[in-house]
C-alpha cells in the first residue's frame, strides 16, 4: 500500500497515457484487454494457493506448538525476508525481462514446495520409507519453507505493480488496480476457507500440493501474455535499435541502480508521506491478522473452520470493495486525496479496534468484512499514485522499495500480536490496531499530507 498522486482532484490528471498494449486506439473498457484478463487470472490463481497455504501454516503452527507467539513466527519470517530481499527484487525486475523474472519466481516457489511435499507424500503413500521427518513438518522446516517462498515473492509481488501500467492506458490504471484487488481478494476470500477445510481433512501435505499447482498455472498465464512487460529506449549502435533500459552498460551496476531508486523515494515528498502512512497501517493490519487465530481459539472458542471463515470474511469485504471500484468502474470517478484516504482509515479503525472483543463469529465476521473493504479503497488510491509517479525504467525499484519500507513494521506487529495474545488477552492486539488507525486518520485529515503533485511525469522514461 504505497503511492503518490498527480493532483488533489484525482489520479493521473495531466499525465500522458502510456501506449495501449495492442498498439491500437485507446480502449474504454478494461475487460476488452486480453492480456489484462490473462495476468489477473494467473496472479489470482497463484494468490489462491498462497492464501490456502498461509491459513494452513498458521493454524498448523498453533496446533504443533500451542503458542501464539511461536505461531507469529510464520508471518515474522516472511516479512523479514521480504523486507531484506524485495529491493534487490526490484533491481532484478528493472535489469532483466520482467516476464521471465516473474515466471521464474513462480517456478522457484513451486520447486521449493515440491521439495517439502515429497517426504510428506512418501510418508502417506509409501509406509516404511525412511524420511527426514514422518508425516508432519517440524517447526523449523515450516520456517525454512516460509523463508524460501518469500524469496520468490520478493520478485513476483513488485513485478505485478511494475507491469500493470504497461498493459493499460493511464486512464484505466486505477480501475486495473481495483480489478487486481478484486481478483486478489476473491482468491484470498476463498483461500482461507479452503485452507481450513483442507488442513482438517488432508493435513499439511494437501495444503502444500494445492499451492504448488497454482504456481504452475500462474506461470503458464504469464507466458501467454502478448504485450511487453516493460518499455525500451533507443540507443545508437544497438543492432535492434532498442534495448531494455537497465541492460545498458552506461546505467551502472546493481548497487548504482538501487541507489537511483532510493534517491527517487527520498526526494519525493508525497512518496515519503505515503510510505509512512502505509507502514503504520500495515502495522495495524498485522496486529489484527496475526492475532486472529488466538481470538478464534480463546475468545470465540472455535476451530480451524471458524478461523478460515473469519479470514474469508475479511477477504470478502476486500473483494466486494474491489468489485465496486474495479469491475463497476467506480475507481475512475473517485477523488484521490487525503479526505478519501482518511475516511477509509477511520473505517478500518472503527472495525479493527473492537474485533477481538466480539462475542460471536458472526459479529466478528461483519467487522472484518468492512475493514477489508476500507483497506482496498486505501490501497487502490495509493498504489495508483505510485505507479503514475514512477517512470518505467525505475518502476521496479521504486515499487519494491516503497513496498519494502511500507512493510518495515510488520515484523514488530507480528511479535506484538503474539506476545499480547499470550501475556494479556487476544483483544489487546486488535484494540491497539484500532488506536493506531484512528490516529493515522486524524493525521491525514489534519495535515492534508497526501495532497499535492509528484515530482516526475511517469510517462517520461528516466
Amino acid at each position: 500500500m504505497a503511492g503518490d498522486q498527480r493532483s488533489a482532484s484525482g489520479p493521473g490528471e495531466g499525465l500522458r497515457p502510456p501506449p495501449v498494449p495492442s498498439g491500437g486506439p485507446a480502449v474504454s473498457s478494461l475487460w476488452r484487454l486480453r492480456d489484462v484478463r490473462l495476468i489477473l487470472a494467473g496472479v489470482g490463481t497463484s494468490l489462491l494457493g498462497d492464501a490456502v497455504l498461509t491459513t494452513g501454516l498458521l493454524w498448523y503452527a498453533l496446533e504443533q506448538t500451542g503458542s501464539a507467539a511461536a505461531m507469529s513466527g510464520v508471518p515474522l519470517v516472511s516479512s523479514l525476508v521480504l523486507l531484506a530481499v524485495m529491493p534487490a527484487g526490484g533491481v532484478w525486475l528493472d535489469t532483466h525481462d520482467r516476464r521471465r523474472a516473474m515466471i521464474g519466481a513462480d517456478l522457484f516457489r513451486a520447486g521449493c514446495l515440491a521439495l517439502f511435499l515429497l517426504p510428506l507424500a512418501g510418508a502417506t503413500f509409501l509406509p516404511g520409507t525412511i524420511l527426514p521427518w514422518g508425516g508432519d513438518l517440524p517447526w523449523g522446516a515450516v520456517l525454512v519453507l516460509v523463508a524460501l517462498l518469500a524469496l520468490g515473492s520478493a520478485v513476483f509481488e513488485p513485478g505485478v505493480g511494475s507491469v500493470l501500467p504497461n498493459l493499460v492506458p493511464a486512464s484505466l490504471l486505477a480501475q486495473a488496480n481495483s480489478a487486481y484487488w478484486t481478483v486478489r481478494n476473491v482468491a484470498r476470500f476463498s483461500g482461507p476457507a479452503v485452507g481450513g477445510w483442507l488442513l482438517a481433512r488432508s493435513g499439511i501435505g494437501g495444503v502444500i500440493l494445492l499451492d504448488l499447482v497454482t504456481f504452475l498455472v500462474s506461470s503458464a498465464a504469464l507466458a501467454a501474455v502478448r504485450a511487453p512487460f516493460q518499455k525500451s529506449f533507443q540507443r545508437s549502435g544497438s543492432p535492434s535499435g532498442s534495448v531494455p533500459p537497465s541492460r545498458d552498460p552506461a546505467s551502472g551496476g546493481p548497487w548504482t541502480r538501487l541507489i537511483e531508486g532510493v534517491r527517487f523515494v527520498r526526494d519525493d515528498r508525497l512518496v515519503r508521506a505515503t510510505v509512512g502512512v502505509a507502514a503504520t497501517a500495515n502495522l495495524a493490519i498485522t496486529l489484527l491478522t496475526v492475532s486472529l487465530p488466538a481470538v478464534v481459539a480463546r475468545q470465540l472458542h472455535g476451530g480451524s473452520e471458524v478461523y478460515g471463515l473469519l479470514q474469508g470474511a475479511f477477504q470478502a469485504g476486500m473483494a466486494a470493495s474491489g468489485a465496486l471500484l474495479g469491475i463497476a468502474g467506480l475507481a475512475r470517478r473517485l477523488p484521490n486525496h487525503s479526505g478519501s484516504i482518511g475516511v477509509s482509515l477511520l473505517l478500518m479503525a472503527l472495525t479493527q479496534g473492537p474485533f477481538g472483543w466480539m462475542p460471536t463469529a458472526g459479529s466478528a465476521g461483519a467487522l472484518a468484512a468492512v475493514a477489508g473493504g476500507a483497506l482496498v479503497l486505501t490501497s487502490t488510491l495509493t498504489d495508483t499514485r505510485m505507479q503514475l509517479a514512477a517512470p518505467d525504467p525505475l518502476r521496479g525499484r521504486v515499487w519494491s522499495l516503497t513496498q519494502s519500507l511500507s512493510g518495515a513494521l510488520r515484523p514488530a506487529g507480528s511479535l506484538a500480536a503474539g506476545v499480547l495474545a499470550d501475556v494479556a488477552f487476544p483483544g489487546a492486539a486488535t484494540a491497539l490496531s484500532g488506536i493506531l488507525l484512528g490516529g493515522l486518520a486524524l493525521w491525514v485529515w489534519g495535515t492534508r499530507g497526501l495532497d499535492g503533485r509528484p515530482s516526475v511525469d511517469a510517462s517520461q522514461p528516466g
